[in-house]
């Protein structure tokens, strides 16, 4: 009964000096929804940037090269560049039986030109048959890179979507031929299939990308036959320590040391930008928690001046009895009803905010319970901290003092 008679006081006290209070909210309110928007945006490029690592596909693992800086650029060690070519996808399939496959990775720019002169930057990836299995990529019309292409080195391609969409419409692209321009190369490639639309970020795919035969690249000196790294599939998810255990024995052997290549598995990837995009999402939490460190000295600024307009209040009602821990629930009570108002009407700004935000810089935006409870936690405990020297200021005026206050 007392606690319903107390928060009839509060709203009559606070809605006597609207501007006031409103003022007061509002630092809430920006405190509460910044926090609520950085939280959720940061769930949201965490998922985008897992979604981009699984875009790979399962149970991958990526075998790269280590490169050491020397005064006039990049250089590295001989037997890298030795070990490091086609070659080496046979052997480490021959080495580690568990490989469902290995796929080289060489990519290069290039632009694509047709007969009626439309043009188009593009990426383009030197592949092999089993880049489609490898990276969960399927086809949507047409064929993929055959053995045949790889052993005649025929300038074939197969185009994503985007870039079929981009250079020939609704029009058919099989049997269609294209101009590229590939470094210091042009070459006239003939269009044998379309991929499908691959779930993707810019993270891991660019939309425009063209297929060729990885002999094509390397054998025709297009790009150099050295290859950076390579991308392995393995059966089963429980294979996983004892094929990157095998796949370091190997190349050790033949590069005489670990120091020349890193073998890095998806789930390891996985886990390590998890760790880094959960710390930026509290570090951006963070920043928004500013704003309502701030909000909370505005409440406590105005519960005291609060105090000193209702001095004389406060000794009418210690003089008809009130205690001293009435006094202190009264004001404290005050500051929960600011914090806690801010913090409701934030959580709605803050969707509101994070929706805009989405839609400029284009990243999903996750509302989490999460970051909501949070923030009505964070929001109460504001009111409590910023609230509690008010009401005891209150709670120790002393009546006689209080009613001579004019």
């Amino acid at each position: 009964m007392w606690l319903i008679e107390a928060l009839f006081i509060s709203f009559k006290s606070l809605g006597e000096n609207k501007l006031r209070t409103f003022l007061s909210v509002l630092g809430i309110v920006i405190g509460i929804a910044s926090v609520i928007a950085m939280m959720s945006l940061g769930d949201g490029v965490t998922e985008q940037v897992l979604r981009s690592i699984s875009s790979l596909g399962s149970n991958v693992i990526t075998i790269s090269r280590r490169y050491t800086v020397a005064r006039r650029g990049r250089s590295s060690a001989t037997a890298a560049d030795r070990v490091f070519t086609l070659d080496l996808a046979a052997r480490l399939k021959e080495a580690v039986p568990e490989l469902i496959d290995v796929v080289p990775s060489v990519e290069t720019n290039a632009t694509l030109y047709l007969d009626t002169g439309d043009s188009l930057q593009t990426r383009v990836i030197g592949a092999t048959p089993g880049y489609v299995d490898v990276y969960e990529y399927p086809l949507l019309v047409g064929r993929f890179i055959d053995e045949d292409d790889l052993a005649e080195n025929r300038l074939v391609a197969v185009l994503s979507l985007e870039t079929a969409t981009e250079l020939f419409g609704l029009t058919n692209p099989i049997g269609q031929s294209i101009r590229a321009n590939i470094g210091n190369h042009s070459v006239k490639l003939t269009v044998v299939g379309v991929m499908s639309k691959k779930p993707q970020t810019a993270i891991t795919f660019a939309s425009n990308q063209i297929f060729v035969p990885v002999t094509a690249l390397t054998s025709r000196g297009i790009a150099s036959k050295s290859i950076s790294s390579f991308v392995t599939k393995y059966e089963s998810s429980d294979e996983e320590q004892h094929v990157m255990a095998a796949l370091n024995h190997y190349l050790t052997s033949r590069l005489g040391s670990s120091n020349e290549f890193s073998v890095v598995s998806q789930e390891s990837i996985r886990e390590t930008m998890n760790e880094v995009a959960s710390t930026i999402t509290w570090f951006l939490a963070g920043i928004g928690g500013i704003g309502l460190l701030v909000g909370g000295i505005g409440i406590m600024n105005i519960m005291l001046v609060s105090v000193t307009e209702r001095t004389r209040e406060i000794g009418i009602r210690k003089s008809l009895g009130a205690k001293k821990k009435h006094i202190f629930m009264q004001f404290l009570l005050e500051a929960l009803v600011l914090s806690v108002a801010g913090g409701i009407i934030g959580i709605g700004a803050g969707k509101l905010l994070g929706d805009l935000m989405t839609k400029i810089i284009q990243i999903k935006f996750i509302f989490s319970v999460r970051a909501t409870v949070i923030a009505i936690l964070f929001s109460s405990a504001v009111g409590l901290f910023f609230g509690v020297y008010p009401a005891q200021k209150a709670a120790r005026l002393n009546p006689v003092d209080a009613l001579r206050y004019e």
